[in-house]
């Protein structure tokens, strides 16, 4: 059984559907509201799974941040959504878990319910498109995480090698060919680079990198 909050402005709109909710059988209404502050009240209180929003409300973007705000957050589901590309992945980034087309029914609306509280998410093939070609822009325009060994030169890399083999400054030197001082600075180089302060830290940190 799925326990909704209801949160719109238009009371008799608000009554009419919290009166099919319960004669649905599947949906226990645990309050509904228009108020912001309100929302947020019977969320702490009554622990809802899932909010229905009227995205028009006049305290609709409100009434959502506050209800983000609260540990655990419910789901929270748009309702009367214009299903355009646009508007579903701008209400997407504000947070919301589904949403309910103008020209869905009943049955559409509850099967939105149970759907998000199992983290799934109903949409038209036309909007999950849109959803996927906005994830890969995204991912093309986020940085790529910091590899700092790849940032080592080829010298270094060579003796971070044999740091990982367990070898000395010494044996560094003479397996190298270079000075016991030129060795010693490669590691120290090293260690600055990977922001570590042992060398069996480096030792680790390549075989993890290998595994």
């Amino acid at each position: 059984m799925v326990r909704a909050l209801i949160v719109i402005d238009i009371p008799f709109y608000r009554q009419g559907l919290q009166e099919l909710l319960a004669k649905s059988g599947e949906v226990v209404v645990v309050g509904a509201t228009s108020d912001a502050e309100e929302t947020e009240r019977i969320v702490r209180l009554e622990l809802p799974d899932v909010v229905l929003l009227d995205v028009g409300g006049r305290e609709s973007v409100e009434a959502l941040r506050r209800t983000r705000r609260v540990e655990p957050a419910p789901r929270i589901v748009a309702l009367a959504i214009s299903e355009t590309p646009e508007s579903v992945m701008a209400w997407a980034e504000s947070g919301i878990a589904g949403y309910v087309p103008r020209d869905a029914s009943l049955a559409d609306l509850i099967r939105v319910l149970k759907g998000v509280v199992r983290d799934e998410l109903y949409c038209s093939p036309r909007i999950a498109a849109s959803m996927i070609r906005r994830l890969a822009t995204l991912a093309a325009s986020s940085p790529r995480p910091r590899d700092p060994v790849g940032e080592l030169s080829t010298r270094e890399h060579e003796v971070l090698s044999l740091i990982a083999r367990g070898f000395s400054n010494k044996a560094i030197a003479s397996h190298l060919g270079i000075a016991n001082a030129t060795a010693k600075n490669h590691v120290h180089n090293i260690l600055d680079k990977l922001s570590l302060r042992r060398r069996v830290e480096a030792a680790l940190l390549l075989q993890r990198g290998r595994a």
